[in-house]
């Protein structure tokens, strides 16, 4: 996942390997993480999201690591904290090598989509 400190880390082991290269994983809240619950939370913060989303598409790409150069993202609900959050990414095609390589990242709870992001990444060695 590109993360030192395995606090850092916000997807659980990979529950699945999906078609076209994709994965699946759950997605770790830790509300005691100092950065991503700074004060007391209702919901997951859009940045747990965000930060899934980054080691999503780098787990998809492994071995190279991903160098995010565009990331768009939509937080359709909030994410709630007392119920399992799945993360799914998928690498889409490329139209030619030289081209970035885009992962959509999905999160959904309860089979309903939360959150929706594309991750546009240079790889690097």
């Amino acid at each position: 996942m590109g993360r030192l400190d395995v606090r850092d880390v916000v997807l659980g082991v990979p529950a699945a390997r999906s078609g076209r290269g994709g994965h699946t994983w759950q997605l770790r809240v830790d509300p005691s993480h100092p950065a991503l619950f700074d004060h007391p939370m209702d919901h997951v913060p859009a940045m747990l999201l965000l930060k899934a989303a980054r080691q999503a598409a780098q787990d998809v790409c492994a071995p190279y690591r991903v160098l995010p150069i565009e990331v768009r993202s939509a937080f359709h609900r909030p994410v709630e904290l007392d119920l399992a959050c799945h993360i799914a990414a998928t690498p889409l095609p490329q139209q030619d090598a030289a081209e970035d390589t885009a992962i959509r990242v999905t999160a959904s709870q309860d089979g309903t989509l939360v959150f929706d992001s594309l991750v546009v990444a240079a790889l690097c060695d």
